[in-house]
């Protein structure tokens, strides 16, 4: 026989188990927070709402993919399959997206794959975690998991950017050697028609960025929050141009005479920010290649 007042508690219990407070926590979220996984099967037995978004429109999963809680993550996912698919809806970024900020993202990301995740998953800017992992500066291996693991290296965001635009232009040597060898296409254009030797040829400064930026959003161009957050994270992780980056791009077929929607050849772009030595380079191939006749 159950006690009248065991009765009560479980009874009130249930009817807290889904009250949001301030921050939109709700019991499931704080679970997360504290790492204090002993209760989160009975909680989620008694009815706790999986599906739950915080003031910043994020889930309890989506925390337990941050914060590395890998058991929390597998019982969460255990009890509601569908969490590995919902997304915010400022941004479309998902748990898969927030395992890769995790200090244990390479770990993170594998556990959630293997759950089920979709690899190619994209986010509001079109971007997949293979993009945003290049962006953060991830690890090699960790890049080449998401390869093995089906990622589709071809992917275009939202400006059109590829992968390799992105370690090109950020001048990540080992990335972009590493990205040729799994198949990259050194020739892909973006919306503005430039290819990898064209972003790395180009040193955009902040400022001129933030010139551009503003005109994009003044102008109603839809890409202006992709322009944004790109901006950002270069401020964030550093971005240099490489001799050697364009050494090794133009040894795996890209070429020198695709001009940008601007009619800018790669040469032109380097010797107009003063890349003199990714300018020489640029000409020595130019002039193999027959570009001046």
């Amino acid at each position: 026989m159950t006690c009248p007042l065991q009765a009560a508690s479980v009874r009130v219990l249930f009817e807290k188990l889904n009250t949001q407070d301030e921050r939109g926590y709700s019991c499931l979220h704080w679970l997360v927070a504290t790492g204090n996984d002993r209760p989160l099967p009975g909680v989620l037995k008694l009815g706790a709402d999986t599906t739950l978004r915080d003031a910043h429109s994020l889930t309890a999963l989506d925390h337990a993919c941050k914060l590395g809680r890998f058991h929390m993550v597998q019982t969460l996912v255990e009890a509601c399959p569908a969490l590995l698919y919902t997304v915010r809806e400022s941004d479309g970024r998902g748990p898969l997206h927030f395992a890769n900020e995790s200090t244990q993202a390479s770990e993170m990301v594998m556990l959630l794959l293997e759950l089920g995740a979709d690899v190619n998953a994209r986010s509001r800017l079109g971007r997949t975690i293979l993009h945003e992992s290049i962006l953060r500066g991830t690890n090699d291996e960790h890049v080449a998991y998401l390869l093995a693991y089906g990622a589709d290296i071809h992917a275009r965001d939202v400006n059109g950017w590829t992968p390799l635009h992105y370690a090109a232009y950020l001048g990540q040597v080992k990335m972009v050697e590493d990205l040729l060898y799994y198949g990259a296409d050194p020739q892909a254009t973006d919306d503005c028609g430039r290819t990898p030797l064209h972003v790395t040829s180009t040193k955009v400064t902040m400022p001129q960025w933030d010139q551009d930026t503003t005109t994009a959003m003044m102008s109603g161009v839809e890409c202006s929050q992709a322009l944004l957050q790109t901006m950002e994270w270069s401020r964030k992780f550093g971005r240099r141009t490489s001799s050697e980056i364009v050494r090794t791009l133009l040894a795996h077929g890209a070429t020198t005479w695709v001009e940008d929607k601007n009619r800018d050849l790669t040469f032109s772009l380097a010797a107009r920010n003063g890349e003199v030595d990714v300018t020489y380079e640029i000409l020595q191939v130019a002039a193999m290649e027959g570009l001046f006749g």
